[in-house]
């Protein structure tokens, strides 16, 4: 049996109940992103926030802690095992899982500071030859990077540590497994982490290498905004008051993130990226010259976005959005977003599915013209209109797809759906199609204006949220024409929040 001591101490181990609550930051929206991506994937190993002194890098990654889902793990053991992986278990938990008595219990994930003057012995651990040869057992002091097993390693201005102990935090991100000798006994213990670490830029430059080993650069800039300055201090202040109260108000928020950041852990092996998204990456890191270690990180962050906004299939727009995080410095200030946009305008667009869009077309012949063109990718989908279905399969080439004819008029031979009979045959309809398809769908509902005029708007807001959330959650795509005449600016308001996309065509 392992003697094993951690020596973990109030500093090395970020407090939750005193940190300031993750979702009262101000502002910062793309830094508190990368943070959060990194945690949800395991495999986005190193992130690095630099700036100026005082811009709140440190703040971001003390409080994340506490919106991140708690780990299972083997009772007691301070490796943080994972009762699930036995392969992966440390010497002691190994012999409990032999004997069949090993206990599961439950924490927080662990955010471990390494202080700028952190020993070798302190970071690594070491083991006690003496009382080993004594005892008979393998007496192991544990090192930090033991402790952040499964967990964080922090870095607070990275580049005021010893070259030497950076280096062997850096080294040993990825390989999962540490091995101490000492005195003919040796120890291998688990040791998977990820890094998150701040550079205060004002403090001098960092070495090209130790930015090779980050997968996210962001850099974070003072804010100017003088009401975002205001809310700031007044927050800092309230919290300084009063703590228990200041997080009570952010309770709630916290716990909602806390729950979309577990939901998009549980997404990610099962999501992808469509292959016409992972071509046009693929064309841009080419034309970029991004290595091909760099676009896979790009793959990886592009992936990771998308199951943070709740869907099982990246678009471009995630890689857009990830791509500040994720370029080198030399590319990251020459590529432009309207880069991508040539780039697809030069094929004929399609729909992403995954994405719940909402048009703005007086006449809806471009709607139907993307319907069709993804149509033409095979994805299973139906149209639901108020037009006579032959008319509309003639019109926009959509012979043999399946029609339902919105109308209150029985027909023979005609699928057809009573507006005023929303619950029973319409949500009935269109939830049966997204149960026969969970790996991706497409559904045109082509007659809004006729739904709020047979029941009223308030109703048919409430259906389009259960009808929007099922297909986001079935990992499909609900496509919505409106004319905007015919709503008042407030409707047009609570309408575009149910949806993904809001275009006008």
């Amino acid at each position: 049996m392992g003697s094993y001591s951690s020596g973990l101490t109030i500093d090395e181990e970020i407090e939750l109940t005193h940190t300031f609550p993750f979702t009262a930051i101000v502002s910062q929206e793309s830094i508190k992103r990368a943070i959060l991506l990194s945690a949800i994937n395991p495999n986005i190993s190193g992130v690095l926030l630099r700036g100026p002194k005082g811009t709140g890098k440190s703040t971001n990654v003390r409080s994340l802690a506490e919106v991140l889902p708690d780990i299972e793990t083997v009772s007691g053991c301070i490796f943080s095992c994972d009762p699930k992986s036995p392969g992966k278990l440390c010497y002691d938990c190994k012999e409990k899982y032999i004997k069949g008595n090993l206990e599961v219990d439950s924490h927080p994930v662990r955010i471990i500071l390494v202080p700028l003057n952190t020993t070798k012995e302190e970071l690594m651990g070491s083991i006690d030859a003496k009382a080993a040869a004594r005892e008979g057992t393998k007496a192991l002091n544990i090192g930090l990077i033991g402790k952040a097993n499964r967990g964080i390693i922090l870095i607070e201005r990275i580049n005021l540590m010893e070259p030497d102990i950076l280096k062997l935090v850096l080294d040993h991100q990825g390989k999962n497994t540490y091995k101490l000798e000492a005195g003919g006994f040796e120890i291998i213990h688990p040791a998977k982490y990820s890094i998150i670490a701040t550079h205060n830029t004002d403090e001098g430059a960092l070495d090209p290498q130790v930015l090779d080993k980050c997968d996210i650069i962001l850099d974070m800039e003072r804010i100017n905004d003088i009401e975002q300055r205001i809310e700031i201090i007044k927050r800092s202040m309230e919290f300084k008051d009063d703590p228990d109260l200041f997080r009570a108000r952010f309770k709630e928020g916290q716990r909602r993130l806390k729950g979309r950041v577990s939901k998009a852990q549980e997404t990610l092996p099962i999501a992808s990226i469509p292959t016409k998204v992972l071509e046009t990456i693929s064309h841009i890191c080419k034309d970029l010259n991004i290595s091909d270690y760099r676009t896979n990180i790009i793959r990886r962050l592009t992936l990771t976005n998308a199951v943070f906004e709740r869907r099982i299939r990246a678009s471009i727009e995630d890689f857009i959005e990830i791509s500040a995080m994720s370029f080198p410095d030399d590319v990251r200030r020459k590529f432009l977003p309207d880069d991508v946009e040539e780039k697809e305008e030069k094929s004929v667009r399609t729909l992403e599915i995954g994405f719940n869009y909402l048009f703005h077309e007086e006449k809806t012949r471009k709607t139907y013209e993307l319907y069709r063109n993804t149509l033409r990718s095979g994805v299973p989908a139906i149209c639901i209109t108020t037009t006579f279905p032959e008319k509309i399969m003639k019109e926009h080439d959509l012979k043999g797809t399946p029609m339902y004819w919105l109308t209150d008029m029985g027909a023979e031979n005609i699928q057809s759906l009573n507006p005023k009979r929303l619950d029973f045959e319409i949500t009935r309809t269109m939830r049966g199609f997204m149960k026969e398809h969970k790996e991706g769908f497409m559904i045109l509902l082509d007659g809004f204006e006729y739904l709020v005029l047979e029941n009223s708007f308030e109703k048919i807001i409430k259906f389009v949220k259960k009808m929007s959330d099922q297909a986001s959650m079935s990992g499909g795509t609900i496509v919505i024409p409106i004319n905007p005449n015919a709503f008042t600016r407030e409707q047009a308001t609570l309408l575009k929040k149910e949806f993904d996309k809001v275009e006008k065509l």
